[in-house]
């Protein structure tokens, strides 16, 4: 069912945007505040990814979920304007059932558009591509990645992006997706497997393989999956592509697709995206550094890719 005003256009789908800091968090630098709030190109993190929803036009009301006093301090009321405020619950799956039920008291349309609060070169032509693209309306949830080749320029800065390898594409995570959260039946697997997201810590990867045994789902085809995952990201780290390529042809991205379906219960769907920058995030204080460092080249790679100019709000 898709959401159409009286001229039968399609409406807009509202976004949820997670700027939290509690269960899952990761912090970085010293002093362990909000990373959505470090300044990147002069502004605050969020406010990158605040900037390109407000000027999508296939982006209706956007939420932010986090610590609302300080986020309101911190980005002032010309950027907190027409954004809608929530504040944060204990943990991942909290922000976004408060966030998903703070948006259907004004918008019944299930679908929602979640992404991470900290993606400084993310622009209004990606989130538009991801929405108009992915046939999200097919399923109960599809992930964003953004593709390698998007990729491959930053590493000449040490920008490690480890890619998942599959049969069909090559990416990572791009850190947004569009969903319709009501659809979902074990939203506790998301709280699990976000507190192992970092796989390129080998400790989140057993735990990873030690909790896929202790369920009731394929184990076969979900070890495979993930050992073969592990296995492709080590390589492309390594700088061993060509064997991180030839890993990727026994890992079928439908495979993939399939058992996330069982683990969550809605169906599943990657979507690999060119001219996507939805991955650059910031993990690491030297990654922070860099992005400081180059922001201006980077914006300008960025804004050549995508065909649109970093705009200021």
């Amino acid at each position: 069912m898709y959401y159409f005003d009286m001229d039968r256009r399609i409406l807009p789908v509202d976004a949820i945007v997670l700027a939290g800091t509690r269960e899952g968090y990761v912090p970085v630098g010293e002093d362990r505040g909000n990373k959505c709030l470090l300044e990147v190109g002069g502004r605050p993190l969020v406010s990158h990814v605040l900037r390109a929803l407000k000027t999508c036009p296939r982006v209706g009301d956007v939420y932010i979920v986090g610590h609302v006093e300080e986020l309101s301090t911190a980005l002032g009321q010309n950027l907190m304007a027409d954004i809608r405020p929530v504040e944060q619950g204990s943990n991942l799956v909290e922000n976004v059932a408060l966030g998903y039920k703070a948006k259907l008291k004004s918008n019944p349309d299930p679908y929602v558009l979640i992404l991470s609060g900290d993606m400084p070169f993310l622009t209004a032509t990606e989130v538009s591509r991801f929405i108009s693209r992915s046939g999200y309306r097919n399923f109960g949830c599809v992930v964003g990645f953004s593709s390698k080749s998007s990729l491959t320029p930053f590493e000449a800065h040490s920008i490690k992006m480890g890619c998942i390898y599959f049969k069909q594409f090559t990416g990572r995570i791009a850190n947004m997706l569009l969903a319709d959260p009501s659809s979902a039946t074990n939203l506790e697997y998301l709280r699990k497997l976000y507190k192992l997201r970092y796989q390129k810590r080998f400790s989140n990867y057993i735990r990873l393989v030690r909790m896929l045994l202790e369920s009731d789902l394929d184990k076969f085809a979900l070890m495979k999956l993930s050992f073969l995952a592990q296995l492709g990201l080590r390589l492309d780290n390594w700088g061993m592509r060509t064997l991180a390529r030839l890993v990727g042809r026994f890992s079928d991205v439908r495979v993939f697709e399939r058992n996330i379906t069982r683990i969550f219960g809605t169906r599943f769907h990657a979507f690999c995206m060119e001219d996507s920058f939805g991955a650059l995030d910031i993990d690491s204080v030297n990654e922070l550094e860099v992005y400081r460092r180059n922001f201006t080249q980077f914006s300008r790679y960025v804004e050549e890719r995508v065909g649109e100019r970093i705009k200021e709000l």
